[in-house]
């Protein structure tokens, strides 16, 4: 499944959920925690991507 939004409020509310569940699983097998603090618009996420992910 593709879901290519540019609007956070398109987004069905179970999958903020799942997403949320899978992350805290991952982390704890690894035996470290996640915290989601909030959601944030596609704007801002690829503000941070940029950040920490771009070659300069």
């Amino acid at each position: 499944m593709s879901m290519n939004l540019e609007d956070i409020s398109r987004v069905q509310k179970h999958w903020f959920v799942e997403i949320e569940y899978f992350l805290n699983t991952y982390k704890r097998l690894e035996n470290k925690e996640a915290a989601v603090d909030a959601w944030k618009d596609s704007t801002e996420a690829k503000r941070v991507w940029k950040k920490h992910y771009s070659v300069t």
